[in-house]
């Protein structure tokens, strides 16, 4: 699963699947300690959730940028979805996200790490977050949950308005994009499980979550192969004049200057990279996902062979990676946005004015 022995690691044996397929919450001895609640597809299992906590005037607030499938949930739910931004990508804008908060909004969002860009907030914030949304459901995505981030597990335990999503690990290796576990405290579990009594897991999807379990070994062989291809990749490419973000998880943000003819050119090539021009404020980056030295020197033979007027960038981007808050407040900026990408309720952007500059990793 991908969890250490500090207290951090998922137990599968707290929940159980009847013969009908329906989940329900373990009476092992240890479900005090360890309530789960196991999922199959995480965008229907965020929607429902979302549902779980509807009531007249809520509203979702997501530290973003976010991914599409949170602003899917949101729609399917029909629940209005704000995402607060910073004016960099790359930090998470406390400061509003706990003025929206205490102004109520019923549910609020967190991927800890950005599953786009990696930014993260500390164990510190998180409790200043959930304890301003006053009692409403607070969602930490922790699926990139054995990097450098901090978790909220044992918060969650404590907590009876806290979720911790983490996802399942494969058996032949990677993270489930799909397949997953909530982890909370006892009450909160046995509530969602009253709520998502018909919810379903199959007889192959509860054997693929128990054959995922990742000892600790493999944990350090998988953070040791990032850590070092990381610095690798990002020395080599800093190499030919191209601008690369480490984040706390297994990704790299690789900024070029024509992002579409890179990643075809890359995709051509056998690897898979995501081309970020999507979101605002990253119309130049991709997204470069960990996978094994062989695809690494897909990647970096991929470079070789192009032309160079494709990726190099003469400046760099000097935007901060890491928000720290400061005692200036922050203008803020909201501009709502139609039922964009999806039907349904709009997504309101709000984007602080001012950040405070920390460190940018070339």
């Amino acid at each position: 699963m991908g969890f250490t022995d500090s207290g951090n690691r998922l137990n599968l044996d707290v929940f159980a699947v009847e013969k009908t397929g329906n989940t329900r919450v373990s009476t092992s001895s240890n479900v005090a300690e360890e309530p789960r609640f196991p999922f199959s597809d995480y965008t229907n299992f965020l929607s429902e959730l979302f549902k779980w906590q509807d009531q007249p005037g809520a509203r979702i607030i997501a530290a973003g940028p976010v991914r599409p499938d949170v602003e899917i949930a949101a729609d399917r739910a029909e629940i209005e979805l704000n995402e607060i931004s910073s004016e960099s990508p790359f930090t998470v804008n406390i400061s509003q996200l706990l003025k929206e908060l205490q102004a109520g909004s019923g549910i609020f969002f967190l991927a800890n790490p950005n599953r786009v860009t990696g930014a993260n907030v500390s164990l510190e914030e998180i409790e200043e977050m959930v304890a301003a949304a006053r009692g409403g459901l607070c969602i930490i995505d922790e699926f990139y949950c054995d990097g450098q981030a901090a978790t909220a597990l044992n918060l969650a335990r404590q907590t009876n308005n806290l979720l911790v999503l983490r996802p399942v690990e494969s058996p032949v290796g990677g993270r489930s994009n799909q397949l997953g576990l909530a982890a909370g405290s006892f009450e909160t579990i046995e509530q969602l499980g009253r709520f998502m009594s018909n919810h379903q897991i199959s007889g192959s999807q509860q054997q693929i979550m128990t054959a995922g379990q990742s000892d600790e070994s493999t944990m350090r062989t998988r953070s040791d192969l990032v850590h070092s291809e990381s610095i690798r990749i990002s020395t080599t490419l800093s190499g030919i004049g191209i601008q690369c973000r480490l984040t706390p998880a297994d990704f790299l943000l690789i900024r070029v200057a024509q992002p579409t003819q890179v990643a075809n050119a890359l995709t051509t090539a056998g690897v898979a990279i995501e081309n970020l021009s999507g979101y605002p404020g990253l119309d130049q980056y991709l997204r470069y996902e960990i996978k094994s030295v062989r695809v690494s020197e897909r990647l970096l033979n991929g470079f070789d062979r192009m032309p160079s007027d494709l990726y190099r960038i003469g400046a760099i981007d000097p935007r901060p990676i890491k928000l720290r808050r400061g005692a200036e407040s922050a203008q803020t900026h909201a501009k709502e946005r139609p039922a964009g990408r999806f039907r349904g309720k709009p997504v309101r952007k709000t984007t602080g004015a001012k950040t405070i500059k920390t460190s940018t990793t070339n």
